[in-house]
């Protein structure tokens, strides 16, 4: 059974719904949800950017993301929210090398490389480099 890990910019282009890029629209559609998963990350950067709309001003927008974080992703994700853990953490390193300081997307590609996800994601050249299977939604068609 093939396993999607969702990026942060592909779930937040999904949250859209009849509004999101047709071309996302179109890979999601035959799939069957089940198989698609988050990591942790992805909700450290939803979180994040919540808190970014606070900084600017934006307690609405900041209140939204957080609503959708805590009564849509995490109660429909469940057992499909990949936490980060000790393996993923030492795929990480050793996807790292010596290539710098650790990023987020670096923790997205061991979370992938560890549960043999397909990560989807608009930004494929971030995770280039990783031998990882990588798809995006917003050429696909």
């Amino acid at each position: 059974m093939v396993k999607y890990l969702l990026d942060t910019n592909v779930i937040s282009e999904l949250r859209k719904g009849g509004r999101a890029n047709s071309r996302v629209q179109a890979w999601a559609s035959p799939k069957d949800p089940d198989r698609f998963y988050l990591c942790a990350i992805t909700l450290f950067e939803i979180a994040a950017g919540a808190n970014h709309l606070r900084g600017k001003g934006d307690e609405g927008g900041a209140r939204v993301f957080e609503a959708w974080t805590s009564t849509i992703l995490i109660p429909k994700f469940g057992e499909r929210l990949l936490p980060l853990t000790p393996s993923i953490c030492l795929a990480a390193a050793e996807l790292l090398g010596s290539k710098g300081p650790p990023s987020a997307d670096l923790l997205i590609a061991a979370t992938a490389k560890v549960h043999s996800c397909v990560l989807v994601t608009r930004n494929v050249k971030d995770f280039s480099g990783f031998n990882l299977m990588v798809e995006n939604p917003f050429e696909a068609l």
